[in-house]
């Protein structure tokens, strides 16, 4: 059964246990006032890179988006370790129709990925908005 509220889910990841996700965590949640985006559910974990994104949080943050959910990485950069990585995931978000825009929340870099409600319309590659 299909929720009937769109969620926003944030997925922020570090390395190593001196890194800090706060700041992170306050500018997508100013990112998240701005666009409206509602209430935002954060995924964190601390996790290498070299950890295949297959056995990180990020493939559980994608197997459970639906139509109407948005999901927004601190930076594209944090999703995967290479471009191929990266390439891998924003394609697996483009068959669940997602568009994902680059916007700045308070000078950093932040990426919004909304799924569309129709899987079938999914261009590719993923449109990207608002450099």
């Amino acid at each position: 059964m299909a929720r009937q509220h769109p969620r926003t889910i944030a997925y922020l990841r570090v390395s190593t246990h001196e890194q800090d996700v706060a700041k992170n965590q306050a500018d997508i949640l100013l990112l998240a006032h701005r666009q409206q985006l509602g209430q935002v559910q954060f995924v964190e974990e601390t996790v290498s890179g070299r950890v295949p994104w297959r056995r990180r949080k990020i493939a559980q943050v994608l197997d459970t988006l639906e139509a109407g959910d948005t999901l927004v990485v601190s930076e594209l950069s944090r999703l995967g370790r290479s471009m191929l990585e990266c390439m891998e995931i924003l394609a697996l978000a483009a068959q669940k129709a997602s568009t994902c825009t680059p916007s700045k929340a308070t000078g950093s870099s932040t990426a919004v990925c909304k799924a569309r409600s129709s899987p079938w319309r999914s261009p590719w590659p993923p449109r990207l908005s608002g450099s």
